[in-house]
């Protein structure tokens, strides 16, 4: 460089670099694009409200040689995963709706040099989580979601128990009720009925004396009828004296009945159980099987002609398959399928939720299969 008088030397090798920089500071900070009040140029943390969604964070460093040249890097520990490298013109960063929890928001700089700031800004941050995430809220929601919980347990419990004494003392003064039928009727009508068949055993002697054969018939079928009311009433009290009767009682009344309806018959029968488990009926359903099988054989005795009579007991996808066959004369399922004892037997199935299907053929024979859900 020269002048008319002077003129100045220098060596560029002795300019030095400037390694200044200046502190930084958060020059505007808003929170939902409003200014915060309580912040500072000097605040070193902040609390931001669950409401609050939007945080707006403008900084700068006071360094004026050649400032346009100026660099800064931030990050948010704990939401940023690095650095984030900006030029002067873009001193700002947003974040919007940041998760509750602790944050460390970092800004370092460097001058037209390229030299950083040896001490960063530091900014702590806590976002407050709303109520219903806070750990007192969960705790009480647990206690009261388990209390709920146990509450609703005991209560079903309590009324299952509740409902099961209802039906235990249900079933015992129902029990007690089958008790009194049943000896009453063994007491008031049997006894009854007794008296009736001896007086007309009487009649029925004394008519055969003096040979009126009129009477003596009379007689004769009016005690053959008391007879079989008798029959038929303990049949009654047998099915309703206990509240279950097993499988196992069942088949051997049936056996028992038959016995006696065919023992002076030239006809063979069989009865077969092949069910392995043990099950109970309850006396409505106990007297409507008895009487549908008692049906079944009393026609068979009067209109079959059959010499082998069977009685199978199975137990098929939930269902007691009884089915009762016999080698008669068969008969047109069309002509009499209105008849009364098949309408009985229906009727008496209907009651039960069970069903029957009949098959017959002339000269073949005739079965009858029931079913009931077990």
């Amino acid at each position: 460089m020269g002048h008319n008088t002077e003129f100045v030397v220098f060596n560029p090798l002795d300019i030095k670099k400037d390694t200044t920089v200046q502190k930084i500071y958060i020059t505007k900070l808003l929170i939902n694009n409003q200014k915060n009040k309580e912040f500072s140029l000097f605040s070193k943390e902040l609390k931001l409200k669950p409401s609050d969604k939007t945080l707006n964070i403008t900084f700068a460093h006071l360094s004026f040689k050649n400032s346009s040249s100026n660099q800064y890097a931030y990050q948010l520990e704990g939401f940023d995963e690095d650095w984030v490298v900006v030029d002067a013109n873009n001193r700002k960063v947003t974040y919007t709706n940041l998760p509750s929890g602790q944050y460390t928001f970092k800004v370092k700089a460097s001058n037209a040099s390229g030299f950083w700031t040896r001490e960063n800004l530091v900014l702590k941050i806590q976002v407050y989580p709303p109520f219903y995430k806070t750990w007192w809220f969960i705790l009480l929601s647990i206690l009261a979601s388990g209390g709920l919980i146990a509450y609703t347990i005991y209560y079903i419990q309590k009324s299952r128990y509740q409902k099961k004494v209802k039906q235990l003392e249900m079933n015992e003064k129902i029990n007690k009720e089958r008790i009194r039928i049943s000896r009453d009727l063994h007491d008031n009508v049997g006894s009854q009925l007794t008296y009736i068949i001896n007086k007309l055993d009487i009649m029925e002697f004394q008519a055969a004396k003096s040979k009126q054969q009129k009477i003596e018939q009379n007689a004769s079928s009016l005690s053959s009828f008391t007879r079989k009311t008798i029959s038929q009433l303990r049949e009654t009290i047998w099915a309703i004296h206990k509240s279950d009767r097993t499988l196992k009682d069942f088949i051997n009344k049936v056996s028992q009945y038959i016995k006696e309806q065919l023992q002076e018959s030239r006809t063979q029968w069989k009865i077969e159980n092949h069910i392995e488990k043990e099950i109970s009926f309850s006396p409505t359903i106990t007297l409507h099987l008895f009487r549908i099988i008692q049906e079944a054989t009393q026609n068979m005795i009067k209109y079959a002609d059959a010499s082998q009579f069977n009685i199978d007991f199975n137990m098929i996808n939930n269902q007691l398959i009884i089915k009762i066959d016999d080698n008669g004369k068969g008969f047109d399922i069309n002509t009499i399928k209105n008849g009364y004892g098949l309408n009985n037997m229906k009727a008496r199935l209907d009651e039960i939720q069970g069903t029957i299907n009949i098959e017959s053929q002339i000269n073949k024979g005739t079965t009858i299969k029931v079913s009931l859900p077990i």
